[in-house]
């Protein structure tokens, strides 16, 4: 079905949850950052800037415009991250949102209420979808990077009906038709809603600035969801819009006044957030979640790089989690030298903790080696020195274990 944006609200009563359509016209990106911005914005002048009042929220970020191009690859983020901030959003006059993943049972109620939809569009194709904008403009934002906020014009863009106007959710239709279907052909002792639900698996990556996380996740989460595994991506601090307000305070080059106590409790504090709002439901599904840093972090800069007290940061980081242990952890081990000059490279500006001294990372780094030899059954150490395709391979094995139903050992041999 072809869809004409803005969305016309009639038009949105009649789309039914797992229709397919084409989306064609004008959507503006908007990540956690944007989504503060918005609602401070919204909170001080009572209605919506930038005449986004029945528009089309579309949560990515468009990676810098290659030549020839008029953006990069653009892919759909994690939808649940933004869902607080949504509903101010939808009561102001946003017209519609288009993200990736499931939603929280208030946003279904939402789009019941002001008779709109959550389009859903697949991850893991990013430069796919990309060919399907035809034009990015900024509208405003510009210091947050890829997190700015960009005007798109869309054509034939491939989505799909998540929610709907009655509040019908799709992640929750489908599996339970699959169900259904599966049981006509099994006995009912092998499938059914009876069936307890196997928990997610919980990766986090770690490493001192610069080490290839952020690489090495994505091409990890593509590699899973070829497979057929549902991924999560969240970051450390941040990865819901609570912790990504404290990020921006953590990591501000400007706050320099800041104590290694309060740096402490800030991290534990946007821990404790994204665990309880997005990690510990998505293990709850069955998602997949891998994490770019996690409380083994905060061992290696605020015990060793800060010199607080050790037993007193993994008493908070115990608190801070919920119970939520990783399944494993792999420590990217880079030379601290080596690292901040390539987190630095392009002419990035260094942040609060990239402003340290060498030898604050170089105990950082001492951090994260004494916590691996400390449990080595949960944390496997990499060393990113041959190429990012030998270190994805490296990783590939460290988790294999994992992922039984997948032959990950003789596929990294075969290549």
């Amino acid at each position: 079905m072809r869809i004409d944006l803005p969305l016309n609200p009639e038009v949105a009563e009649q789309l039914r949850a797992g229709e397919h359509v084409e989306l064609n016209g004008p959507v503006f990106t908007a990540r956690d950052a944007t989504h503060m911005r918005l609602i401070q914005d919204l909170e001080a002048s009572g209605k919506l800037p930038f005449e986004l009042e029945g528009q089309l929220l579309f949560y990515a970020g468009p990676t810098p415009a290659r030549s020839g191009r008029p953006h990069g690859a653009i892919g759909p983020t994690t939808a649940k991250r933004m869902d607080k901030a949504t509903l101010p959003l939808l009561d102001a006059g946003i017209a519609a949102t288009l993200g990736k993943g499931q939603r929280s049972a208030d946003i279904a109620d939402a789009c019941a209420r002001h008779k709109t939809v959550y389009f859903g569009a697949v991850g893991g194709a990013a430069a796919l979808l990309a060919k399907h904008i035809i034009s990015a403009e900024p509208v405003a934002y510009d210091e947050l990077g890829t997190e700015a906020l960009v005007r798109l014009e869309l054509k034939d863009f491939p989505a799909f009906v998540a929610l709907d106007s009655l509040g019908n959710d799709l992640y929750e239709q489908a599996p339970r038709a699959w169900r259904e279907e599966c049981s006509q052909d099994a006995p009912s002792s092998q499938v059914g809603d009876s069936a307890p639900s196997q928990r997610g698996r919980f990766i986090t990556f770690e490493g001192g600035e610069g080490a290839g996380k952020s690489t090495q996740i994505q091409a990890l989460a593509r590699q899973l969801e070829m497979r057929g595994v549902e991924v999560l991506v969240v970051r450390e601090p941040g990865g819901s819009v609570v912790g990504e307000a404290i990020r921006h305070v953590l990591l501000d080059p400007a706050n320099t006044a800041m104590s290694s106590h309060t740096e402490l409790f800030l991290y534990e504090a946007a821990r404790a957030q994204v665990v309880d709002e997005i990690i510990a439901p998505a293990l709850e599904r069955g998602v997949t979640v891998l994490c770019d840093r996690y409380y083994d972090s905060t061992t290696a800069y605020q015990g060793y790089g800060r010199g607080l007290d050790i037993g007193l940061v993994e008493q908070l980081n115990v608190a801070a989690i919920s119970g939520v242990v990783p399944d494993r952890t792999l420590v990217l081990d880079v030379d601290p030298a080596l690292g901040l000059n390539r987190a630095t490279q392009n002419g990035a500006a260094a942040d609060r903790l990239e402003q340290e001294a060498l030898a604050f990372h170089q105990r950082v780094r001492a951090g994260f080696l004494a916590v691996a030899q400390k449990e080595p059954e949960r944390v496997r150490v990499i060393a990113p020195n041959l190429g990012i395709t030998h270190t994805f391979n490296e990783v590939v094995l460290a988790i294999a274990d994992l992922f039984p139903e997948f032959d990950f050992a003789r596929a990294v041999e075969a290549e």
